[in-house]
């Protein structure tokens, strides 16, 4: 069985279907224009906690969303946060990018997977009450995971929202002409997610750690793609 649930929206869409793609080009990005149950083995993860936030690691799912910009992660993780009652939304990237104001920084990608991993720890910590965590924008990188399996261990499962590149690129393109985007930094996110976030994917694939990952391949309408957190938040 795969591990990876690959939200697949692979299929051929006219300009029109693009443009109008749900979240293609809002929702919190580092290139915005101006305006639990399951936890992998412990040989698979390190099983310890040597931050100096106190924490104790979720006994609620804990699901990952992965997508490149433009590819709508953010806002459908939005609409499902406020269609199911206890799923709490965690975005990273508007987090981090909050955080890196806060702090006078220029760019929050300098950031480091200990420094955005207690963010995410410290956002947990305020929705103690919560059913699902949904995570979009994390793991950035696999020096991520391994901090993330150091501090926070529970992971349910990985959804990755998977577009051909070109039809990111007419999102983003599509976005930049609403003013809604900056195109350079746009596309420096993109050429960023291939090269740091798809070897995240690639290895959540390749590594069974106790059967929580899956493939599902999915038509182009989201709300099939997304039935695969739903399912998992039901657990």
């Amino acid at each position: 069985m795969n591990k990876v649930r690959n939200a697949c929206c692979l299929a051929e869409q006219n300009n029109d279907e693009v443009e109008t793609a749900p979240g293609g080009s809002r929702g919190g990005s580092a290139w915005a224009a101006p305006a639990g149950r399951a936890t992998p083995p412990s040989n698979s993860f390190p099983m310890q906690n040597t931050s100096h936030v106190k924490f104790e690691p979720p006994n609620v799912p804990v699901i990952f969303v992965l997508g490149g910009p433009g590819s709508g992660k953010v806002t459908h993780c939005d609409n499902l946060a406020q269609e199911r009652r206890g799923v709490v939304h965690v975005n990273m990237t508007d987090l981090l990018q909050q955080y890196a104001i806060g702090n006078d920084m220029q760019d929050f990608g300098t950031l480091s997977s200990k420094t955005v991993t207690e963010v995410l720890m410290l956002e947990m910590k305020m929705a103690p009450t919560a059913k699902t965590y949904l995570v979009s924008g994390y793991p950035r990188s696999m020096r991520d995971v391994a901090e993330y399996s150091e501090k926070i261990q529970t992971m349910s499962g990985v959804v990755l929202v998977s577009w051909r590149q070109r039809v990111l690129e007419r999102q983003i393109e599509y976005g930049a002409r609403l003013g809604h985007v900056v195109l350079s930094l746009a596309r420096m996110e993109l050429k960023n997610f291939y090269r740091n976030v798809m070897p995240v994917a690639d290895y959540f694939d390749q590594n069974n750690m106790d059967g929580c990952y899956y493939n599902v391949e999915c038509t182009p309408e989201w709300k099939r793609s997304m039935a695969t957190c739903e399912r998992w938040s039901a657990m």
